[in-house]
């Protein structure tokens, strides 16, 4: 069984490869493949975010104890 055909972008360069692709099906793949790059990109941007608003939070709990702790 030819597993890569199950997978766009491994058919897309077995085609290519094969000299076999046309304009219009490598602009197609090429397009998902860029949708996906920015999607990635933009949940990585939420991500980082994420986690640094968990960080500053954790570092104004931990300031709130030691203040409670000095007094």
């Amino acid at each position: 069984m030819n597993w890569w055909r199950w997978c766009p972008w491994l058919r897309l360069m077995e085609a290519m490869r094969l000299g076999r692709s046309s304009s219009v099906s490598a602009t197609i793949y090429w397009r998902r493949a860029r949708k996906v790059y920015q999607t990635n990109n933009q949940l990585v941007k939420q991500l980082c975010k994420y986690l640094d608003d968990q960080a500053w939070l954790e570092n104004k709990r931990i300031m709130e104890l030691v203040r409670s702790i000095e007094k």
